[in-house]
Order: structure tokens, then C-alpha cells, then sequence
């Protein structure tokens, strides 16, 4: 019984401190490469993508915005970003049910994120 109580204890401790996929998945891009543009938002990690995106404004709604930066010591969370201010808002396309890219308006431009590949 004292076995497995010991079992239990460590397999409990082991959960608690897990990361998520999606925070292993940042973290793994910043190791990579400390200059990489990303964020996360609804659990999925997004790069700046470098090519140049002509968005109508019109097409867009807002979803959500940055809610913290990312300092290095503490978990990526969702509404992290490593190089956004908190406070950035973040759209999608109204009709475009995939989550695949998102828009982000920095200084009066629409700059496209694509979501990184998960698993």
C-alpha cells in the first residue's frame, strides 16, 4: 500500500508540472531561433510570416489581443507574445472558418501569422 501511494504521488507531480503541446511547441521555435516573431492564442502558436499580405480591413474582426509578453522565465501561455506589446489586437477573416493565419495591425498595416504545425 505505502508503494503505491508513493506511486501515486510522483505520477500526480509529474502531471502538475507538464507543459502543453502548444507551449513546448514555442518554446522549441524561441530555442531555435531567439529572434523568431510568434505568439499564442486558443492553444496554437503563430509565426510572423515574412511574405507581404494585402488585407482589407473591412474583411476583418477582431478575436482577441495580446494579453502578456513572454520574458523567458515563466510558462507561454495563451495571449503571449515574445515581441508584441500587450494590448495588440488580434484578427481573423470573417469568412475563413480555419484558424490557420491570423492578422495583427502594427502601425497602420495588417502583418499575417500563420499557425505552426501541431504534434
Amino acid at each position: 500500500m505505502k508503494r503505491f501511494l508513493i506511486i501515486f504521488i510522483i505520477i500526480l507531480s509529474a502531471c502538475s508540472n507538464s507543459s502543453t503541446s502548444s507551449e513546448l511547441i514555442a518554446l522549441n521555435l524561441l530555442e531555435n531561433n531567439p529572434n523568431e516573431d510568434l505568439f499564442m492564442f486558443n492553444d496554437r502558436v503563430y509565426t510572423k510570416d515574412e511574405e507581404l499580405v494585402e488585407v482589407d480591413s473591412v474583411e476583418l474582426i477582431e478575436v482577441g489581443e495580446i494579453t502578456a509578453e513572454y520574458e523567458g522565465t515563466q510558462p507561454f501561455k495563451n495571449g503571449m507574445a515574445n515581441k508584441l506589446a500587450e494590448g495588440t489586437p488580434i484578427f481573423s477573416i470573417d469568412e475563413e472558418k480555419t484558424t490557420d493565419y491570423l492578422y495583427l495591425k502594427l502601425n497602420d498595416h495588417y502583418i499575417q501569422y500563420m499557425a505552426e504545425p501541431e504534434g
